[in-house]
């Protein structure tokens, strides 16, 4: 199946200055402020299984926050409609990411 949305989505975001502006115009500030963007690092981009098969984590971004070495993962997910019951399906995504 080609989706044009999903890979205009794709390539938009892999560009790391726009991924920057993104982070700094959509969270608050404090987070945005320690985020350090130019840590960010392009992960894999699916992490599903079968009950996932039908949904990808279209972008996944690591990075560091503050001083702290610790790991910060951004996921980005394109949805072209609405979820019922999307924590159902980001705790998945956590789930799969730990274990891989």
């Amino acid at each position: 199946m080609d989706n044009p949305h999903d890979k205009f989505f794709k390539e938009t975001f892999s560009r790391p200055t726009i991924l920057t502006d993104f982070l700094q115009a959509y969270l608050p500030i404090e987070i945005s402020e320690a985020i350090n963007t130019s840590s960010l690092r392009r992960e894999a981009d699916s992490h599903t299984d079968e009950a996932l098969s039908e949904h990808f984590a279209n972008l996944v971004f690591s990075a560091t926050y503050c001083t702290v070495p610790i790991k910060t993962t951004l996921l980005f997910e394109h949805k072209s409609y609405p979820e019922s019951y999307v924590h159902f399906q980001l705790n998945q995504y956590l789930l799969n990411i730990w274990q891989h």
